[in-house]
C-alpha cells in the first residue's frame, strides 16, 4: 500500500500543454494548486475598479474596466505573475527530482 502511495507522490502535478507553450495541471494537485490562484485574480479584478476607482477607467469598447495608473496595472497583473511564478516554481522542483 506504502508503495502505491509513494507511486502517486511521484506524478508531477504539471505536465506539457498538448498545444501551445507551458505547462497545464496533470493530477489533482495541480488543480488544487491553480484554483485559488485564479480566484484570486478574480477577486482582485471584479474588487479593484469599486475600491480604487482613481486606479481604473471604463472600457472604451464592451463593459468593464481597464487599468489607467500603474497602481491599477499592478493589481490586475500582479495575482496572475503570482500564479506563473509558483506553477513555474512547482514544475522547476518536480523537474529537478
Amino acid at each position: 500500500m506504502d508503495d502505491q502511495n509513494s507511486d502517486n507522490d511521484k506524478k508531477p502535478w504539471f505536465g506539457p500543454k498538448r498545444s501551445g507553450l507551458g505547462t497545464r495541471p496533470t493530477s489533482w494537485q495541480g488543480r488544487l494548486v491553480i484554483a485559488p490562484l485564479i480566484i484570486l485574480e478574480v477577486v482582485v479584478v471584479t474588487i479593484a475598479p469599486s475600491h480604487f476607482p482613481s486606479w481604473f477607467k471604463p472600457k472604451t469598447v464592451g463593459t468593464g474596466f481597464t487599468p489607467a495608473t500603474w497602481q491599477g496595472w499592478l493589481v490586475t497583473i500582479g495575482p496572475i505573475v503570482l500564479i506563473l511564478a509558483v506553477v513555474g516554481l512547482i514544475s522547476y522542483k518536480q523537474r529537478q527530482k
